[in-house]
């Protein structure tokens, strides 16, 4: 379990990390290369869509996140994601009436996406959870040593 603990603190690869194309300066980590993560590092992943609705001009999906070590739940976690509604150029983004025939078809799953990947982040570093924080501290080599003799030898039996 220590291992998978220092696993998910680790930075991802930083050939996966992708800079935002429409906000300079903003790093993202793709959902296939979080997905991937996902399963080479627990034994079960459910994702459960708690909500989904359109508000303003947004796609908004709501998901639970359930990861498992063997057959024991590691962790819960929730995520939200919001994608635009595509209206027709030269409408406002409120004129829902002016609405792309596949802007739902779209917009869902892309919010679905962002919404796995900041619950995927709540889990650690390597989901990319530390990639846009300018005062991000990193762990030293003997913080896990701290870790195993003050905590993870008295907790784990």
């Amino acid at each position: 379990m220590l291992e998978l603990i220092k696993k998910l603190n680790e930075s991802p690869k930083p050939e996966w990390v992708k800079e935002h194309p429409f906000i300079k300066g903003v790093k993202y980590l793709p959902i296939d290369k979080v997905e991937l993560l996902l399963n080479s590092l627990f034994t079960r992943v459910d994702i459960e869509i708690k909500e989904a609705k359109v508000e303003l001009n947004s796609c908004v999906v709501v998901v639970r996140l359930t990861v498992y070590t063997g057959s024991e739940v590691f962790r819960i976690v929730e995520g939200v994601g919001a994608a635009p509604v595509k209206t027709a150029h030269g409408s406002g983004a409120l004129d829902l009436d002016k609405m792309n025939s596949s802007a739902l078809m779209t917009g869902f799953p892309a919010a679905e996406s962002f919404a796995i990947k900041d619950a995927a982040e709540k889990l650690g570093r390597i989901f990319g959870c530390d990639l846009n924080r300018k005062d991000a501290i990193p762990l030293r080599d003997g913080y896990w040593d701290k870790v195993k003799e003050n905590y993870w030898d008295k907790y784990k039996k």
